[in-house]
């Protein structure tokens, strides 16, 4: 029961772990602006983690191929179906690896990268190399070399003789192994990879410990191990002893044989490499055999056993988190269409608020349009024109009253749309970004007031120009500001229409009263109202 909890535990923990990791890649990813940007950074990211974590890689290469599908991005396609054939790989899963690759293959083949369509091909015979299906292996890797000798590609060339060459020792065919592996060595060379120099040594050693030649193994383990200690690569080191211990047993040398195997399982022990350990006890449990301690050799053989077994066990887990992964995926998915589904209705809200709200100002606009009319073509009596006069200034407070509503409308939807685009993915954002354009092509205040100042001219007539000939000092803002003050607008009032605090205001009325040249017991609204009405009676007369 105990160790059941501990398990349950542990796997909660991890997939909790992953989880994280995969938010914050996702949150990182979302702060990169272009569609192909994004595609590119997923899938290299997912590269940097495929022998670390395949399933991280799986999931970063979904979301690549989703966004990149939803936006016809070939290359970005081909890319994602590329490193999801690596991650299956990795995980074991060879067919569904294949079929990722073969898609992959394709696109390349159709937008003409050759390059990636050789390093595809080469990776597909690496897959086939693990089906033990290495005639059709090696068939794959000789058409990459064709190419890559033609266009002298180093990089590709080092690669694939190393591969090849493995290709042929786990066909036993040593001779042509050693051929391609040697053919290798000049080009990690130039590439000065040391280790995949090591990694090409060790595989000449053990082609030339499966033909008997065990004292020219141990001269390319000999390499491989130096190489390998100027990069302090343990994993790598540990097998090059453990292929050393091998020789050496071979040899009849068991005092090498016992020292390789010890450094090569304190290594592994240290790094927790399981599945070399694993082989290190077999090989302990050789050598106990050959020196005839056979109560140690059946104490090594039975713990070879039991890391067997673990391993065997461990996968069945991580089979068993990736099951679980994609379902909370699944859910998370079902998740997110409801959220569309109602990113939808609450958009459609939106667009019937905007397009209520521009009603309102076309009809704003007709009324203005009539006022005029009825201004130029009325003759009224004095009393009648008065009358006029009131119920004007009336509809011209109610506007300027409108279109203070109208901003904080626009402002209140244009926050809406700004928590809206916190929530939702790309396109949800395209179309929200749209929104706010034309919310704020609506954001035009100098247009509103030019309507109001056409209003208020036709009933004040020539206010402005008398007020700048008689004050020429004053600004444009400190005449918009005289006109609020003579239809007695308040100080919130008046601060709302110019976009100004109210401590603004007060600066602006006290400055128009000293250019004024007003006493302090003198009343600003008063001294506009007399200085608008005299300018009435001049027109009469």
């Amino acid at each position: 029961m105990k160790k059941s909890l501990i398990a349950i535990t542990l796997f909660l923990t991890f997939s909790f772990s992953i989880r994280a990791q995969l938010d914050s890649l996702i949150a990182i990813s979302d702060t990169i602006s272009t569609m192909e940007e994004k595609v590119d950074w997923m899938v290299g990211t997912a590269y940097d983690y495929y022998t670390i974590d395949p399933s991280l890689t799986e999931k970063l290469g979904l979301l690549a191929l989703n966004l990149a599908s939803e936006n016809n991005y070939d290359f970005g396609i081909a890319r994602s179906h590329h490193i999801l054939g690596i991650a299956y790989w990795t995980q074991g899963l060879l067919e569904k690896g294949l079929k990722e690759n073969l898609a992959a293959q394709e696109i390349y083949e159709r937008l003409g990268e050759d390059r990636w369509l050789r390093i595809i091909i080469m990776n597909s015979a690496n897959i086939y190399g693990n089906l033990n299906q290495h005639d059709k292996a090696i068939d794959k890797l000789k058409s990459v070399i064709e190419l890559a000798e033609i266009e002298q590609d180093s990089q590709l060339l080092a690669w694939t003789y190393n591969n090849i060459g493995t290709e042929y020792r786990k066909l036993g065919d040593f001779d042509s192994a050693l051929i391609y592996l040697k053919k290798d060595l000049p080009y990690i060379q130039a590439l000065m990879d040391t280790v995949g120099l090591a990694l090409v040594n060790n595989n000449i050693a053990v082609a030339y410990n499966s033909r008997g030649e065990y004292n020219e193994a141990i001269k390319h383990l000999a390499l491989a191990r130096e190489q390998l200690r100027l990069k302090e690569s343990k994993k790598r080191l540990a097998e090059v002893y453990t292929n050393f211990a091998s020789n050496y047993a071979e040899l009849g040398q068991l005092e090498k044989d016992k020292a390789y195997l010890d450094s090569a399982q304190e290594i592994a022990t240290g790094i927790n490499a399981k599945r070399i350990e694993q082989e290190i006890l077999l090989g302990l449990s050789d050598y106990y055999s050959r020196i005839e301690d056979h109560k140690a050799s059946l104490d090594f053989y039975h713990r070879h056993i039991q890391i067997k077994d673990s391993i065997s066990s461990a996968e069945v887990q991580k089979e068993t988190e990736i099951l679980q992964l994609k379902y909370e995926d699944e859910k998370k998915a079902n998740q997110l269409a409801q959220l569309e589904n109602q990113q939808i209705q609450d958009r459609f809200d939106y667009w019937l608020l905007f397009i209520i709200s521009t009603a309102v100002l076309l009809l704003a606009s007709l009324m203005i349009y009539t006022l005029r009319l009825r201004v130029k073509n009325a003759r009224m009596t004095e009393k009648e024109l008065q009358s006029q006069v009131e119920q004007k200034n009336k509809e011209l407070t109610s506007y300027a009253l409108n279109f203070i509503q109208k901003n904080e409308l626009l402002n209140e939807l244009t926050e809406k749309i700004a928590e809206l685009k916190k929530q939702s993915d790309t396109r949800s954002i395209k179309e929200l970004n749209q929104m706010n354009g034309i919310i704020n092509n609506s954001f035009r205040i100098d247009h509103d007031w030019d309507n109001f100042k056409l209003m208020f001219e036709e009933l004040h007539g020539d206010f402005f120009v008398r007020l700048k000939d008689r004050f020429p000092d004053l600004g444009n803002a400190e005449l918009k500001l005289c006109a609020l003050l003579r239809l007695n607008m308040n100080l919130k009032e008046s601060s709302r229409i110019l976009g100004i605090s109210s401590d603004s205001v007060k600066t602006a009325r006290y400055r128009i009263r000293k250019k004024f040249g007003l006493a302090t017991e003198d009343n600003l609204v008063d001294f506009l109202i007399k200085f608008d009405s005299e300018g009435q009676h001049l027109a009469i007369a």
